[in-house]
């Protein structure tokens, strides 16, 4: 356990009417953005006004190939600015290759009520309470059908959200 966390006085209620359907976060500084944009472009299939934001310094898209079409390059944004975007997305995805120790980024999701889509490995899996697996061939159609396939999506965000919760400043010292 590696001693870091979350201020929960920069969350707030979350309005999940204000939520966007189809609109995915990407944040990762690690890696994966070319395969988040190959998910994406799968998803955008079946729901046309879905939209990728992604945020890092720089100018990642350059080297990406294939059907970018709905991927918005945001750039570098304040912590509270990132925070706001989650709490208007529905998915945050970080389908990086490398094994994270700790993901902040996981639980500032969790705690916007937004679901994760990630690669379920290290120290992603005790971040992360329930989650999409970006690498399952069934990916989309489990986004997609969801309630179906995992149960009631409000019971997996309230669990996801207490979760999160966990892991505050209180906690590590």
């Amino acid at each position: 356990d590696i001693d870091n966390g979350r201020d929960l006085d920069n969350f707030y209620p979350i309005d999940m009417s204000k939520k966007q359907k189809g609109k995915i976060v990407f944040n990762c500084r690690t890696g994966g953005l070319q395969e988040a944009v190959d998910i994406f472009s799968t998803y955008r299939v079946r729901v046309p006004e879905a939209e990728l934001h992604v945020f890092a310094q720089g100018d990642r898209m350059k080297n990406i190939k294939g059907d970018a079409l709905g991927v918005i390059d945001r750039g570098y944004v304040p912590n509270q600015t990132m925070i706001d975007e989650l709490a208007s997305a529905a998915y945050w995805m970080n389908p990086s290759p490398y094994w994270e120790t700790f993901c902040i980024a996981s639980l500032e999701a969790q705690l916007t009520r937004t679901f994760p889509i990630i690669t379920a490995q290290a120290g992603m899996k005790e971040t992360t309470n329930s989650y999409f697996i970006a690498r399952d061939p069934n990916l989309i159609d489990n986004i997609l059908n969801h309630g179906v396939t995992y149960g009631d999506p409000k019971s997996m965000l309230d669990s996801n959200q207490k979760h999160a919760a966990k892991y505050t400043w209180e906690r590590c010292t």
